[in-house]
């Protein structure tokens, strides 16, 4: 089996955020969800990352955005919740946010 390997950067913290990526973030808490369900989101915006199909398993097929692809669709890649899961503790600021605004 082929491995791939997604080349993808996330901020770690409040101050590497962009305005467009704090935008997105605060839409995002605005509509009350859960916070994994946050971070799954921010993690596949910012990662450029598109769902395709979600599995019965609870796995997600997903491709990169094309960028620099020469017009080619990126080949999609499976990944588990498990994986998803590992990827959002980089974003873990995301709930000290969370946390503050019940207080």
């Amino acid at each position: 089996m082929e491995a791939f390997v997604f080349d993808i950067s996330l901020p770690t913290n409040w101050s590497q955020l962009t305005d467009r990526q704090l935008t997105f973030l605060f839409a995002q808490l605005g509509k009350n969800r859960p916070a994994y369900d946050t971070e799954t989101r921010c993690l596949l915006k910012w990662a450029q990352l598109i769902v395709i199909d979600q599995l019965p398993d609870g796995s997600f097929l997903v491709r990169k955005k094309r960028k620099h692809f020469y017009n080619r669709k990126p080949k999609p890649v499976l990944l588990t919740a498990h994986q998803i899961f590992n990827a959002t503790r980089f974003l873990s600021f995301i709930k000290i946010c969370r946390r503050s605004q019940s207080d």
